[in-house]
Formats: structure tokens, sequence, C-alpha cells
């Protein structure tokens, strides 16, 4: 062999080497991105509580009860905060009862994830049950399953888990949650409750005026000022 040829035929062996390196190297980030989109959905899902369904009187969206009645609550919360569950599960049931489903109180629940990431991908998961309707009962299936501050409770896999376990058409609630539809809508709202001077949660304004900042309220501290506004919303006795 000349040394003409002997130079050709090793270039073309390192061109051959080069392809064939190239080809293992597609091969293997092909692999890895495959990994990375199978493992999420085969973590465990662990067990998921269902909890009672509670009554929402005039249920709409993140709001319930009558549009017209005189008393606004409005609830800031963060779905990993063990504060707002213990007023979700202790305090508004008892509001619900005595105030909402009696039309002199409406509550609108405003998003304010600042625990972490996985606050922010539960208040997305609840804004897409929202979608169809189910927001409350979603915002209770997720209380009754936290069980502390970003420590895996509410992965997408259980956030997509918790939707299938209350009924929800999972394309839709996928295509809402994969898709982010509503983070720009939480990221802003949690942008106007700074701008309100909240800093915790949970928050809870009455006619915009806040309770018992930084402590959660009892419901004898809430019906103590929703009747001071009751009062101050009657005519007065001629």
């Amino acid at each position: 062999m000349t040394r003409a040829a002997e130079i050709r035929e090793r270039r073309r062996f390192q061109r051959r080497r080069q392809r064939r390196t190239w080809i293992l190297i597609i091969i293997g980030v092909a692999l890895i991105a495959t990994a990375l989109l199978i493992l999420p959905s085969l973590t465990p899902l662990g067990e998921i509580a269902i909890p009672q369904n509670s009554p929402r009187p005039m249920g709409q969206g993140t709001t319930m009860g009558d549009a017209s009645a005189p008393v606004l609550i409005e609830e800031w919360a963060d779905f990993q905060c063990p504060a707002c569950r213990r007023y979700a599960e202790n305090v508004e049931p008892e509001l619900v009862r005595n105030y909402v489903a009696t039309g002199k109180v409406r509550v609108v629940f405003h998003h304010f994830p600042f625990i972490g990431e996985e606050s922010r991908q539960a208040a997305l998961a609840s804004m897409c049950a929202a979608d169809q309707g189910r927001f409350w009962e979603y915002y209770d299936i997720l209380f009754a399953n936290q069980t502390g501050e970003n420590v895996g409770a509410f992965t997408d896999r259980r956030l997509e888990g918790f939707a299938e376990a209350i009924g929800l058409s999972m394309d839709d609630f996928t295509s809402c949650f994969r898709g982010n539809r509503h983070m720009s809508q939480i990221d802003q709202e949690r942008i106007a409750g700074v701008k309100l001077g909240i800093s915790g949660t949970p928050a809870i304004l009455i006619n915009g005026r806040e309770v018992t900042p930084g402590v959660v309220p009892s419901f004898e501290q809430l019906q103590q000022a929703i009747e001071a506004e009751l009062a101050g919303s009657q005519p007065p006795t001629p």
C-alpha cells in the first residue's frame, strides 16, 4: 500500500469512528431524555386521603357565597402552609355554615404560594380543577394530603393522582397542568398580595381589612369582625 493510500484509509477509519461516537452520544442523550420523561410516572403515588365533601354554597371558581353579600372575606393561602390547613379544616366550615350559607358573606380565595415549588404546582393544579368547576373539592384534597413543606406531598404525580381521585376529566386536567395554563395568573396574584402588604399565610381580610395579622383567626374572632361589618351595613333604626 502506498503512503497516500495508507493516509486515505486512516482518514476513512477516523471518520467512521467519529460517526460511531456521535451515534452513541445521540442514543445516550435520547435514552436520558426518555428516562426523564418516564421516571416521574413510575414514582410511587403513595396513599391518597379522600376528605369528606364539604358544601360550598353558590361556589363558582375560587369563590363561594352570594355575590351581593354585605361582607367579603378574602383568603390568601399557600397549600403547603400548616396554618392554612388548620384554618381550612377548623374555622372555614363554621364560617360557611353560619355566614356563607345564609347569604351574609362571600368568600374569595387568592393564591399566595411562597413556600416552594410544590406550592406553585399545587396552586396550578387547583386552578386546573377550577376550570372543571371543582376548585373547592381540590382545595379540600390538597389540605387533606398536606404532610409538610417541600417533602414530596405535592409532586406532579400526586397532584395528578388527586385529580383522578375526585373524578376530574384527566385529559383536560393534564393538558392544563402540564401546559402551565394558569401559572402566570398565579404569579400575578401573589405579586398583588405583596402589594397589599401580605407577608404570610393564611391572611384573612374582611371587607379589605386583615384580621389577626400573623395569627390564624378563630371562628369567634371572625364572627366578631363579621358582626361588626353587618351592623355597619344596616340602615339606622328610625
